[in-house]
């Protein structure tokens, strides 16, 4: 996140520069919202590993 925060700073102070369009940096910004919005949850969420096993152990006990 530090380094998001870092990025769009440096993103923000290129676009007031002129050296990129502010649309870009917000569109850029939107986009990595939007993914971590769907990643995140998944990623620190346990309960997503713990789905995952139990579905392995119900396919390996099924086939036995």
């Amino acid at each position: 996140m530090a380094a998001w925060g870092a990025a769009f700073i440096f993103g923000l102070r290129e676009a007031w520069n002129g050296r990129l369009s502010a649309r870009k940096v917000l569109w850029f910004a939107v986009a990595f919202q939007l993914v971590m919005v769907v990643l995140v949850p998944l990623l620190l969420s346990r309960d997503v590993y713990s789905y995952a096993l139990y579905g392995r152990i119900g396919f390996l006990k099924g086939k036995s």
